[in-house]
């Protein structure tokens, strides 16, 4: 058993780590944002209804695309926090299904999210349900072994469309989101995004995806609190795509994302 000054020694450390990811504190309560740690989130500010990533089925139930995508991520500079995944998604008529993991190490704590993700579409409606197991580890020995799910509905009419996504349900890091889609080009769209936390900080977020060419893709967002600007470049290569990019923090050192994908 750890003795309470080797507790005392390992908890700062885990509760700068709970910093770096979002986390803040109030009176009686800790919090947090969910991590938005694919390149593709990254560069939207967690505006998924414009991603066509399977990285991104960890934080939306609604996708449609098909493929597999490894993703690395460095949260605010931090090499002893690196996140690492790998995300498979395959559709079949109205169905699709994907599973994927995600996972971090860190000398005093370790983070592994499994999970599995299905929905239908009929006539534009697409409503998806994903189911997290989530694992945590601390140094102290302690562990933690969590379910959560998600739960998702989206209309697309034309070049308009919405979604409603409920994250983490009935959980503390429990979120809403509503969002607004329009795609004004086939490959190009911008959004508009309500996040509502009833354990945190609610903010505004905005994004566009625009195609440059059959090549070459740009994102771009904003979120309104904590306030932050994403930026992501994306190059297309038959199957092939390899998208970076960059989120910027007001208080903490930027975000960087990597994902590669094999899509089809």
């Amino acid at each position: 058993m750890p003795s309470l000054m080797s507790k005392g020694l390992v908890i700062r450390p885990v509760l700068l780590l709970l910093l770096i990811f979002g986390w803040s504190a109030s009176p009686g309560r800790l919090t947090a944002d969910l991590s938005e740690e694919s390149a593709s989130a990254i560069a939207l500010s967690g505006i998924t209804a414009v991603s066509d990533s399977p990285s991104d089925q960890t934080l939306s139930p609604l996708l449609r695309s098909s493929g597999l995508s490894f993703n690395y991520h460095l949260p605010f500079g931090q090499t002893e926090a690196q996140v690492w995944g790998v995300h498979y998604a395959t559709e079949y008529k109205v169905l699709h299904a994907g599973f994927g993991s995600s996972w971090m190490n860190h000398p005093h704590y370790n983070y592994r999210d499994y999970y599995l993700n299905a929905n239908l579409e009929h006539e534009g409606i697409v409503l998806g349900y994903t189911q997290h197991l989530v694992h945590e580890s601390f140094s102290t020995e302690d562990s933690y072994l969590r379910w959560l799910s998600d739960l998702g509905v989206s209309s697309n009419i034309g070049s308009y469309g919405a979604d409603v996504r409920w994250l983490r349900m009935a959980s503390l890091d429990a979120q809403w989101h509503f969002t607004a889609l329009y795609r004004f080009a086939p490959e190009s769209a911008s959004a508009v995004s309500y996040v509502h936390q009833p354990h945190g900080d609610d903010s505004f977020r905005s994004c566009i995806s625009l195609a440059a060419s059959e090549l070459l893709h740009f994102a771009a967002s904003w979120q309104s609190h904590p306030s932050r600007f994403g930026f992501g470049l994306r190059l297309n290569y038959g199957s092939l795509v390899l998208l970076y990019a960059i989120r910027t923090h007001q208080e903490l050192n930027a975000d960087h994302g990597l994902e590669v994908r094999f899509q089809w």
